[in-house]
């Protein structure tokens, strides 16, 4: 996905991008997204045109169902 890199609110980095079907009614428009300015490259200025990659993290889903099993876990098991 391509963004423009719009402007810097303090150490914050607002991103536009052209959404095809991004609105509730199906149509395309800008859309935002606001990061933290650290993670993008180090020397990036605005108006620098970037790429944004979206991935899934197996890890991460694992291991946060993993912790909610646990607390569910020990909630049932806890005696009153």
């Amino acid at each position: 996905m391509q963004a423009i890199l719009d402007r810097f609110e303090g150490e914050m980095a607002v991103l536009r991008f052209h959404a095809k079907g991004g609105s509730a009614s199906g149509g395309e428009g800008e859309q935002e997204l606001v990061v933290p300015k650290e993670e993008l490259p180090k020397d990036v200025k605005e108006g620098a045109s970037l790429f944004l990659l979206i991935s899934e993290s197996k890890s991460e889903e694992e291991a946060r169902e993993k912790l909610a099993k646990t607390i569910l876990n020990e909630i049932l098991n806890t005696e009153v």
